[in-house]
């Protein structure tokens, strides 16, 4: 038999001093747990954005040496330890770095599907071989057109936040790249444009001073050459101005092997292509001027 015990009023008191003492101990340590974390996570935080800055210089310093996309992609698989591939948004590979053999061809690349709307977030993509891997690609923008595209392999797994740090801060290094390689080309043709415009004004007499501008361009006027005008079909009035633009620069490749270079450009809303006949090698007999084209 126990007795039952009536606590008095101060027992009561002190009884609930203790409980909330007990509760401010169990607080506090809850607290304490809390802020240690926070501490751990804002250390993280700026260990990473230390590490962010100094992976942003080393990038930019390839940019700033001209070191191109090719400086940009060593660097970067220097960052990241795996091999990386860069190419433009036709599939053309601009920059390679280590071993790459992992990677899809580039048949493989233009078939997989990738989201573009993730820009430059690395996105795990199969790669379409019977052993079932993956692999990485990261989309490069410039005002919202793709221009290029990252590509490394899923192995050993995904990148950590420093490693996806270096991805993006590659991504717009990149990008502004491109645009510098775009602006010299848009100089280029502007030049060249004006240069056939002034040609095709002169009619059969070309001014010495346009074939002297045209000679530091690389073309020789004082030969023979083939006019070529080619127009193409574009039902989207938006989209106009840039499939002109890319398919001047794919005549514009094709033609810088050859010297003198060709002269292409656009004319009146036409690619008119300027191409030099190959002279006759001197004794052969031939008329040098069978074939002319005004």
């Amino acid at each position: 038999y126990q007795p039952i015990h009536t606590f008095t009023t101060a027992e009561v008191e002190r009884l609930g001093l203790l409980a909330n003492h007990a509760a401010i101990a169990v607080t506090s340590a809850r607290r304490l747990d809390e802020l240690r974390n926070l501490n751990e996570s804002l250390r993280a935080q700026r260990d990473l954005l230390t590490r962010s800055e100094q992976i942003h210089e080393q990038l930019f310093a390839v940019t700033l040496r001209s070191g191109g996309i090719d400086g940009v992609a060593q660097v970067l698989t220097g960052l990241i330890a795996r091999p990386v591939l860069v190419e433009d948004a036709q599939g053309n590979v601009l920059a390679t770095a280590g071993e790459v053999s992992g990677l899809p061809d580039a048949h493989s690349r233009a078939a997989t599907p990738v989201d573009d709307a993730q820009s430059a977030k690395p996105i795990q993509v199969p790669t379409g071989d019977a052993a079932g891997r993956h692999c990485w690609v990261s989309t490069v923008l410039l005002a919202g057109e793709v221009v290029a595209r990252i590509w490394f392999p899923g192995a050993p797994g995904p990148l950590d936040p420093t490693g996806e740090r270096a991805i993006e801060h590659a991504s717009l290094v990149i990008s502004l790249e491109m645009f510098r390689f775009q602006t010299g080309i848009e100089v280029e043709h502007r030049l060249r444009g004006e240069l056939l415009a002034d040609v095709l004004a002169a009619g059969a007499s070309v001014p010495a001073q346009v074939t002297a501008r045209a000679a530091r361009l690389g073309h020789d006027l004082t030969r023979t050459h083939v006019a070529i005008v080619a127009s193409i079909a574009v039902d989207d009035d938006a989209q106009r101005t840039r499939v002109y633009r890319r398919a001047l620069t794919a005549v514009a490749d094709v033609a810088r092997p050859n010297q003198p270079r060709p002269l292409a450009a656009m004319y009146r809303g036409m690619i008119v292509v300027l191409w030099p006949i190959p002279e006759p090698d001197a004794g052969t007999g031939v008329d040098q001027s069978a074939g002319q084209t005004d």
